[in-house]
């Protein structure tokens, strides 16, 4: 009962054409780029999967690997939570868009590349066995050695872009605060 009430107190959906999903075009190009690429890796650097990577330029190579968990391999061998906890989050961002303004572009950009990621990576670990395909190997030479950033992918990087354009927009666009009403 207390939930219901909740979503009627504080979910205000808009008319479609006045909402946020209007920027769901962006949702839809970011998932294409992450499903191509990833189909890409997988196909053309499988050979270097316990080889050398194809460097691209100093400090950058592609380099394919397999994900079981999230980030830095946390949670690995947990599917159901890492497809269940996702899919929960992605529907609380697309009810957010709903209640946004098509005009907040800020904040509009910001879910529409976190949705097209999410979906990107829900869509791996649903259709290659609880995995997600990573390719991207960012590294520095420290004291002489390789120090390799997690391998990660379009998806992740374009959820890392989302999260901090809606960083930027909550400093930019600080939500009014609420005046409390006194009950006499």
């Amino acid at each position: 009962m207390a939930l219901k009430q909740f979503i009627k107190d504080n979910f205000k959906p808009l008319k479609f054409k006045d909402s946020g999903f209007l920027w769901l075009w962006l949702t839809v190009l970011v998932f294409i780029a992450d499903y191509w690429t990833k189909q890409w890796a997988d196909k053309e650097l499988a050979p270097a999967f316990f080889g050398p990577a194809i460097e691209v330029m100093p400090y950058f190579n592609l380099k394919l690997a397999y994900n079981e968990g999230a980030a830095f391999s946390s949670f690995e061998g947990m599917t159901f939570m890492l497809i269940a906890l996702p899919i929960v989050i992605v529907i609380a961002l697309i009810l957010w868009m709903w209640q946004t303004p098509k005009s907040k572009k800020l904040i509009n950009t910001g879910l529409a590349l976190i949705l097209g990621g999410a979906f990107g990576n829900i869509y791996d670990r649903i259709f290659n066995d609880g995995k997600v395909i990573d390719f991207i190997d960012w590294y520095i030479v420290w004291d002489g050695m390789e120090k390799h950033w997690p391998t990660f992918n379009i998806a992740d990087s374009v959820i890392m872009i989302g999260v901090g354009l809606l960083i930027i927009d909550a400093i930019k666009n600080p939500e009014p605060k609420k005046q409390k009403i006194k009950k006499k």
